[in-house]
């Protein structure tokens, strides 16, 4: 038989904290740091399970009323149309569809914009208009910004979340439009755009022949986001984009108890392709080493999870650029170049 050797005075101290923690609650209540740990510990696959049945219950599908073209201008590289449609919830949604000058069948470019501030028609007049068939929605709340006037989209925003649906719902009603190729799409976003690019190639794979990722979001739980996730906790604010929504919509409600666990999780895992990369077509990563508005480390964490599932992708980096640099010489070509190469191979 084992022999015990019992202390006498850990026994009084181990009897003194119970009598104290039952008559002070608050010895045993979490501090905000070990709210906010639980917050951000890593998702588990029943979680991410959970999300992935969220999105199977939203339905994304052609409006009734298809689209309606509000205005029509002709640029130098496209013929630009400004379209409105409804989303999820009725919403009524702004977008733009710029086609090609040239009559023909193109590739349809889904095109997520960045930023908070909606969408201007410029943004889709350049050189690879020439070749695809584009189409952007503003998002809810934000406008386009249409040649001095804005129309703006209805409902609240939804960074990352809701702007993936009106995406998507956008595209079911393009693929319709009389120039576009539905069996040849691409969908193409850089900074919050990215974001949304890379959920929606992950939430509809059958629809896109590649996803091109211009150093967007991927994972909400990197650690890199923890020290403005205590800020915001703490009530501070961040100017980036996304980042009012995330601090009002998650991480206060979920401080103050307005909102489970479970649900402030799941609004994290639904904005985080990461966890969903298993279900990615082929990729294209761009991301500038200085960025200071998306840590590089979204990109890099997308990229290594790629690669351990030997998923198809490119991953592009750029020394001494930050979150601004404009499509150049460097990234058009390689990104024409994954285009052509996806839809000639017929992924």
């Amino acid at each position: 038989m084992r022999n015990v050797r019992r202390s006498g005075s850990a026994g009084v101290c181990w009897l003194l904290f119970l009598l104290a923690a039952c008559g002070d609650d608050s010895v045993l209540a979490p501090t905000r740091q070990d709210l906010v740990d639980r917050l951000f510990s890593p998702p588990r696959a029943s979680e991410v399970a959970s999300a992935l049945e969220m999105f199977a219950g939203r339905r994304i599908q052609s409006a009734p009323d298809g689209l309606t073209i509000v205005d029509t201008r002709s640029e130098s590289f496209a013929d630009l149309s400004l379209v409105s449609y409804r989303s999820t919830d009725g919403l009524r949604i702004y977008g733009v569809i710029a086609a090609p000058k040239e009559p023909g069948s193109y590739p349809i470019l889904l095109y997520n914009h960045g930023g908070d501030n909606g969408l201007s028609p410029a943004e889709l007049n350049h050189p690879l208009a020439a070749g695809f068939v584009q189409v952007a929605s503003s998002f809810r709340s934000e406008p386009v910004r249409w040649y001095g006037t804005e129309y703006r989209s209805d409902g609240p925003a939804s960074p990352w979340d809701r702007d993936v649906d009106d995406a998507l719902i956008l595209f079911a009603n393009a693929r319709d439009w009389l120039e576009g190729d539905p069996d040849r799409a691409m969908v193409l976003g850089a900074s919050r755009g990215g974001g949304v690019a890379l959920l929606a190639a992950a939430r509809r794979p059958d629809w896109f022949r590649g996803a091109i990722d211009i150093f967007g979001p991927t994972d909400l739980f990197d650690p890199v986001w923890r020290p403005m996730a205590d800020s915001l906790a703490a009530g501070g604010s961040d100017t980036r984009p996304g980042m009012d929504f995330f601090r009002d919509d998650i991480v206060l409600p979920y401080l103050d108890g307005s909102l489970s666990l479970v649900d402030a999780r799941l609004g994290l895992i639904r904005r985080s392709s990461l966890y969903f990369a298993d279900r990615l077509p082929p990729v294209q990563i761009h991301h500038g080493e200085e960025d200071n508005v998306v840590p590089p480390s979204q990109s890099a964490r997308l990229a290594e999870k790629l690669e351990s599932l030997g998923s198809f992708h490119e991953y592009f980096t750029y020394p001494d650029m930050g979150h601004e640099f404009p499509l150049g010489p460097l990234q058009i070509p390689r990104i024409i170049l994954f285009a052509e190469n996806l839809l000639r191979a017929g992924f």
